[in-house]
């Protein structure tokens, strides 16, 4: 009998539970905080790894990588595709209460045809907030944590009087 040539091994780190990780749930976003007129968006990072931007309809996965700590990748087409599409590579430490986070990450511009057309790196800078379970009896008021943003005018003019 023939001894396979495959074999399993344990991995040389223990993986940190994403169960418990105090970045599951769901979260407001403010993707550029030093832009006042990029609204925020919201994520929501699953149990198994799953990353959802239901508002820019981008997804991806994450991983903890500690105990406060994580790191996510996501795809977005860029003009529904007709431009390609952003290629999302971030890191964010989670605060103590898990109430909040701030990340760093590059952002890949890829061409239809695969070319590299631009890649920021060491941003965007990002600060999320967990969002909480409001009951109904807060009806009228704002959600807590949502940032404000002033809108930016269209594209080749200004905003109408």
């Amino acid at each position: 009998m023939a001894a396979s040539g495959r074999h399993a091994a344990a991995q040389d780190a223990s993986p940190v539970s994403m169960a418990g990780h105090p970045l599951v749930g769901a979260w407001v976003v403010d993707r550029n905080p030093d832009d006042h007129t990029d609204p925020p968006t919201a994520v929501v990072y699953t149990a198994d790894g799953g990353w959802i931007d239901p508002v820019l309809g981008v997804a991806g996965m994450w991983r903890a990588t500690g105990p406060h700590s994580a790191e996510w990748t996501a795809f977005g087409l860029v003009a529904q595709g007709a431009q390609g599409y952003f290629a999302l590579r971030t890191s964010a430490e989670i605060d103590e209460a898990g109430q909040t986070f701030t990340g760093t990450g590059t952002v890949t511009i890829v061409a239809p045809d695969g070319t590299v057309v631009n890649t920021i790196a060491g941003g965007p800078n990002s600060h999320g907030t967990r969002l909480r379970m409001e009951s109904v009896e807060a009806a009228g008021k704002p959600f807590t944590g949502v940032p404000t943003w002033e809108p930016a005018p269209p594209p080749g003019g200004t905003p109408e009087s």
